[in-house]
């Protein structure tokens, strides 16, 4: 007989984190569609020099909110919220206060 957390692992949590996973990776690579348009299609390609500048401004910033984040927003928003929340964004302002 399996118990309650056995049941609550197997009927929840590695459905959830199955699916959260592959969409997390399905958004991140949607996220460079644009840019590849832009530049596969019409030629367009910023200056290296830009790319690099805002690579480095935009990861210095999200790395310390990568490790950040998830650490205290998970107790409020438990394990889905958390997959659900950071897919589709602004977990401070809208996610959080409606947990």
């Amino acid at each position: 007989m399996k118990n309650k957390e056995q049941i609550f692992r197997s009927s929840f949590i590695t459905p959830v984190e199955r699916i959260g996973k592959y969409t997390l990776l399905v958004a991140s690579a949607c996220l460079f569609a644009p840019g590849l348009y832009l530049y596969f299609f019409h030629g367009l390609l910023p200056p290296f020099g830009a790319i690099i500048g805002g690579a480095v401004a935009v990861w210095s910033f999200m790395l310390v909110m990568a490790v950040v984040e998830p650490i205290v927003y998970y107790p409020i928003l438990g394990f889905g919220g958390t997959y659900m929340s950071f897919l589709v964004g602004n977990v401070l302002n809208l996610r959080v206060p409606v947990s």
